[in-house]
């Protein structure tokens, strides 16, 4: 039997966080944090994102297309498979 280690798994080309909250931010700015963090493996680039559907871009061209959480498409329309979603609820 062979051992996977956490380092061997295939990581996702793109991952979504959503982050919601932060007293300590809320504090200093007044405003309730609800965004999205995007994290794109292939450009080495993050987004932060505060309304979906959004359009990513790197150097002035659509990468990335998002309807929603769920739907993440490249930037010649295709779906996009390799995606991983989580949610960040800080206080």
């Amino acid at each position: 039997m062979t051992k996977t280690r956490k380092n061997d798994r295939k990581k996702p080309e793109i991952r979504i966080r959503h982050i919601q909250g932060g007293m300590m931010e809320t504090m200093k700015t007044g405003v309730y944090p609800d965004y999205y963090l995007v994290r794109s493996r292939k450009y080495e680039k993050s987004w932060k994102v505060k309304e979906l559907p959004a359009e990513l871009k790197f150097k002035g061209k659509v990468v990335y297309s998002i309807e929603h959480e769920f739907e993440v498409y490249d930037g010649e329309g295709r779906p996009m498979e390799d995606i991983e979603l989580s949610m960040e609820m800080r206080d």
